[in-house]
């Protein structure tokens, strides 16, 4: 391990671009609901090897004043001339297990696969949005930055920071400065900055944009993919309208809402919000004190049709009446925090890409494309353009077009955006 003051660092393996593009290979179709991402082939694969280091480093939120020691992925490819290349920050979605985050990708060499799932439907490799990310973008000659958050990684025994704003843009933040460092001691230095994430890593990455932007660091482009840009319109979407599939929503709740009764000191938030028959397995959820490696929890949920862990399928169904009327008519600290957390007023300096799926039931278009591009426009901004990968997308294969290019139309992808921006 080598250690640059409060940033260590130690390689934890490195795969050939042969190897990455048979994993991708072998999951591929699993992300890809509706066939709305375009086949995968070996020529939208990695073209060269990845070496991948775990990174440690401090980071100290606004929130509540506290200093973490908390992880990240480095992924650098294996390219002839490595001295610059251009850097990508990577924002995860949502991960019910710690151990999912993108550092724990890999270990001696090897991919990480789910315990009990291997190969199955319900259990691709630990992290696979992640390993996506490094054969579209690292197996193509980026370097790939990517933050685990607060709460997951080496930080696992602290409270997931989920839609904490602060905390999640000074991790993320910290996670690009850590990489820096390291890689100036591997005698690399970086070019351009772009960012992309996906779900919960889609609002992460406009919080980082507009992070970059007070500290006055140029982002070349960014990309946000079925994000929730308006929060407190994807809350009210969740609470009042969500069709009750896909059936693992109301087991993300619990985690957004215990992170805001723990960071921003919402006394019982969540004993008032959620019903009482279901708030002990709520708070089983949050205290990350479940077994996601166990394969019967899908299972049943899958037979009783419910949610997992016998959660109803629908937030409605799961909170408390109270909780919701006081968040529809726009009373109480947690509808204003859900305001002030928007990511929606941001103006960017940068080309900004919305994708979004028309089958996206976790975060519908009218929220992950419309509502940005039309607030940009609102501005006078040319900057932000909206892409559907398809009408029959879904949450996942929403994300795997905007990487991989839609069925319908494989040129907007966005290896092919960001290398414009290179050429130009």
């Amino acid at each position: 391990m080598n250690g640059l003051g409060v940033v260590s660092y130690n390689k934890v393996g490195g795969i050939t671009a042969a190897q990455i593009n048979e994993e991708v290979s072998g999951i591929y179709e699993v992300f890809n609901g509706g066939e709305a991402a375009q086949p995968f082939g070996p020529s939208l694969g990695a073209t060269n090897g990845v070496k991948f280091f775990r990174l440690k480093y401090n980071t100290t939120i606004p929130e509540n004043n506290r200093t973490y020691r908390v992880s990240g992925l480095l992924a650098i490819p294996n390219v002839e001339d490595s001295t610059q290349l251009p850097l990508l920050s990577w924002q995860h979605g949502t991960v019910l297990l710690p151990q999912e985050a993108p550092s724990r990708l890999v270990k001696k060499d090897e991919l990480r696969e789910f315990a009990s799932f291997k190969r199955s439907a319900l259990g691709p490799p630990r992290s696979a949005e992640t390993l996506f990310n490094v054969a579209r973008m690292a197996g193509n000659g980026y370097i790939l930055a990517a933050a685990d958050y607060i709460g997951n990684g080496i930080s696992r025994d602290a409270p997931q920071a989920y839609a904490v704003k602060e905390a999640t843009q000074q991790t993320t933040f910290d996670m690009i400065t850590a990489s820096k460092a390291v890689l100036g001691e591997l005698g690399i230095s970086t070019g351009p900055l772009f960012l992309n994430g996906w779900s919960q890593g889609g609002l992460n990455t406009q919080w980082l944009s507009d992070k970059l932007q007070s500290e006055n660091i140029q982002v070349e482009r960014q990309a946000s993919v079925s994000g929730p840009t308006d929060l407190a319109q994807t809350l009210s979407y969740w609470f009042n309208d969500y069709p009750g599939t896909p059936n693992w929503l109301t087991a993300v709740v619990p985690l957004q809402l215990g992170a805001w009764q723990k960071y921003y000191g919402m006394k019982n938030l969540m004993a008032n919000a959620i019903r009482p028959e279901y708030l002990e397995t709520s708070k089983q959820i949050f205290r990350k004190e479940i077994d996601w490696d166990d394969k019967e929890i899908y299972v049943e949920a899958a037979k009783n049709g419910t949610g997992l862990l016998g959660l109803p399928l629908k937030p409605e169904d799961m909170l408390q009446r109270d909780f919701i009327t006081n968040f529809n008519n726009g009373v109480g600290a947690y509808y204003n925090r859900a305001v002030k957390n928007t990511a929606l007023t941001i103006e960017y300096d940068e080309q900004s890409r919305f994708y979004g799926g028309g089958d996206d039931n976790i975060v519908p278009e009218f929220l992950s494309i419309e509502a940005p591009v039309e607030y940009q426009e609102s501005l006078g901004s040319d900057l932000a353009t909206g892409i559907s990968v398809g009408e029959k997308a879904d949450h996942r294969s929403a994300f795997l077009g905007s990487l991989f290019g839609s069925a319908s139309d494989p040129s907007n992808n966005l290896l092919d955006w960001f290398n414009s921006a290179l050429s130009v």
